[in-house]
């Protein structure tokens, strides 16, 4: 199993700061980060998994720096805020909205990840980790240094420090459901044009079924709660 879909995503994940609202100095207006965005089939999606993958917060501390104009533009003007509501409801309802399906679904089809499935994956990222420490010129130690900084709330100190956290995170299950139940193992001997012909299947064959597991599902948007988000940063001084 090549664990495709999930093991790009996790090495670069891990270089890239996560986006905390709190990291912010909204003072007494701070949203609540644990109030839900969304439910499906009455599972919450909380503002905190939202904002950890939107990075709306932390682009706006980059711009305050670089330029404070346009972050005022963001969050001041009635343009910037809509777009970055429609940003974040674009990810939820194309990213974070189907990988809970997709998790409900694995966990209803009873899938269960192996010792062997785990090491398999973990040795694909190891591998993308190492030629990026590489290109980096860092240590080891130095190389760890760094993913901690971007993981404040983790304490990595050692390689198995990092594989159990990726292990933690990762979505094996859906991985494993993709393969096995919906898309089938890629054909890397096929020429080209074939395998191109595969993948537009594969993709035809993982839209239709997610669009199946959309229609049985019971999904609530709290619309509200995207456009609030902002509020308590609106007043604050950008430069203008």
């Amino acid at each position: 199993m090549k664990f495709k879909y999930l093991a790009l995503f996790t090495a670069a994940f891990l270089l890239i700061s996560a986006s905390v609202m709190g990291q912010m100095d909204f003072g007494m207006g701070a949203p609540d980060m644990n109030q839900p965005v969304a439910e499906v089939n009455t599972v919450e999606i909380t503002l905190q998994e939202l904002e950890q993958r939107a990075g709306v917060q932390q682009l706006v501390m980059q711009l305050q720096q670089m330029n404070p104009q346009f972050a005022g533009f963001l969050l001041q003007s009635e343009a910037g805020r809509e777009f970055l509501f429609e940003y974040r409801r674009e990810l939820l309802e194309e990213e974070l909205i189907p990988m809970e399906l997709l998790r409900q679904k694995a966990d209803e089809e009873g899938i269960v990840v192996t010792e062997e499935q785990e090491d398999e994956y973990y040795a694909q990222i190891e591998e993308q980790l190492e030629m990026q420490r590489e290109q980096q010129g860092l240590s080891e130690e130095e190389f760890l240094q760094q993913i901690n900084q971007n993981i404040p709330d983790e304490d990595i100190q050692t390689s198995d420090d990092l594989k159990e956290l990726i292990l933690r995170d990762a979505d094996l299950k859906v991985e494993i459901l993709l393969e096995e139940h919906v898309l089938g193992e890629t054909d890397e001997e096929l020429d080209q044009e074939a395998l191109q012909q595969q993948q537009l299947q594969q993709r035809e064959d993982f839209e239709n079924y997610l669009a199946d597991l959309k229609e049985d599902a019971e999904i609530v948007i709290h619309e509200e709660v995207l456009r609030d988000i902002d509020d308590s940063a609106a007043g604050m001084p950008f430069g203008f």
